[in-house]
């Protein structure tokens, strides 16, 4: 069995997918950690100490070994003299982008509506300045047209 077969048949086992992203979130938390006490010039040992924690329990953050409750990364980013901010499910992240995008598209199509509404009416009236339109176009917003 070559490499890429293996890698494909061990994509296709839930336990090791779990697994994998297991890892992957105790080794970005753990990057993270490690990242945050150094720009502040910390080591380990003085960290612990402004929690009111061990050293310990730094060193196995850091190296992945344990995930910190929120509470735990509350207390260390006080102890950074920073905030810590909310973690987001990667679904709603997409669903919120996307309703962003959504919203921009309205608002375009509503401009651009606007816009030919605008035109048609000029020409209208230069062309016909004695007919009387059946409904006013300039008191109308795109959305009533639209839908």
């Amino acid at each position: 069995m070559r490499l890429k077969q293996f890698e494909e048949k061990l994509s296709e086992d839930k336990h090791y997918r779990e697994s994998i992203n297991k890892n992957d979130l105790f080794f970005e938390i753990s990057e993270m950690v490690v990242e945050a006490r150094m720009r502040r010039g910390l080591t380990q040992e003085k960290l612990a100490r402004k929690m009111g924690t061990k050293q310990s329990s730094i060193a196995r953050l850091e190296n992945g070994t344990i995930l910190p409750s929120i509470k735990f990364l509350d207390k260390m980013a006080s102890a950074l003299g920073t905030e810590l901010i909310v973690p987001k499910f990667k679904f709603l992240e997409v669903r919120e982008t996307t309703t962003v995008n959504f919203e921009q598209t309205i608002e375009h199509s509503e401009t651009v509506v606007m816009q030919g509404i605008t035109a048609i009416s000029s020409f209208s009236s230069a062309a016909n300045r004695d007919a009387r339109p059946m409904f006013n176009l300039h008191n109308m917003n795109a959305r009533e047209l639209i839908f």
